[in-house]
């Protein structure tokens, strides 16, 4: 019976090693790094996002509120001198479209398959508040798929319609996030999938709590772990005491509110390792009003 048991323990030990040697290790960071043109010291804060994320050294990069062509550049300069591909919906206008960018590392042995995909939200706030944006800025879903070894995957970055004062534009994001649903449920079921972004929605709340509970019935929250530790800690830079905020306020307190995710299609075998957030020390410095998601995943 012993020698039983020891047999057991030495298979299961095998299969496990097995199943992390065949998995494909990925380290994101994805970051909403503020880029109003208005915003104090816009671009010394870029710069310092590009030495950070730089240090970190991730297979991809997802970045969201990159609103101007030329930061655009300004990251591609950086980024792609290192081997990374820029993965960018096209523009000929000052203006960015989306906000969106992903770069990815062939230094690290991935590669691009085929073109890039964009979809704009169908819906959005009104074009003529300018002071708000959202209305402007065509935000959307950029998806890349991309290959390493035998391994596919699919890219996916986001960032969906936010919050000013008491108009908290719950309808409009949450037919945004209906329609990335329905996106992601077209997508090849074979290759799995990493979305992230900033997604404007806090996990509970009579607002967000029920658009949190419409994304979690068909994506798994990668983020999940690290956000859940994050509410045991004390920060007295919180808003309120025993929570854990991903962005920061109007007023200059971290908020208590979790807004920035990883997710993967639900029933997917993509598990987190390590998740942590990138912090700041106020709001905007160094880097952003939003704290970055780093994350390292196994993919199978």
């Amino acid at each position: 019976m012993r020698l039983s048991r020891y047999a057991f323990v030495v298979v299961a030990i095998a299969v496990f090693a097995s199943s992390t040697d065949a998995a494909t290790a990925v380290h994101l960071v994805s970051w909403n790094v503020h880029g109003p043109v208005l915003k104090h010291s816009r671009i010394v804060r870029m710069h310092a996002v590009v030495d950070e994320v730089r240090r970190r050294d991730p297979d991809f990069i997802l970045l969201q509120e990159v609103w101007f062509r030329s930061d655009a550049a300004l990251f591609a300069h950086a980024f792609e001198p290192l081997g990374y591909v820029r993965i960018e919906k096209k523009s000929h206008w000052p203006h960015h479209l989306s906000g969106l960018l992903i770069f990815v590392s062939t230094k690290r042995g991935w590669s691009v398959e085929n073109g890039y995909d964009f979809q704009q939200y169908h819906r959005h706030a009104a074009w003529w508040r300018v002071w708000e944006a959202d209305g402007l800025g065509r935000k959307g879903i950029l998806r890349q798929n991309v290959k390493k070894g035998d391994t596919r995957l699919a890219v996916i970055v986001t960032h969906t319609q936010a919050q000013y004062g008491r108009r908290d534009y719950c309808e409009i994001r949450g037919d945004q996030v209906n329609q990335l649903l329905a996106y992601t449920k077209r997508l090849d079921p074979s290759i799995p999938f990493i979305l992230a972004g900033d997604f404007n929605t806090a996990p509970t709340g009579s607002c967000d709590g029920p658009i949190y509970q419409t994304m979690t019935t068909a994506w798994t929250e990668l983020t999940k772990d690290a956000r859940e530790e994050c509410l045991n800690e004390h920060d007295p830079r919180l808003v309120e005491p025993r929570a854990c905020g991903s962005h920061w306020e109007d007023d200059g307190r971290l908020s208590n509110e979790w807004i920035d995710y990883v997710f993967t299609r639900l029933g997917d075998d993509v598990r987190a390792v390590k998740v942590e957030l990138i912090r700041n020390q106020a709001e905007d410095w160094p880097f952003s009003d939003h704290e970055g998601v780093d994350a390292e995943l196994l993919v199978p």
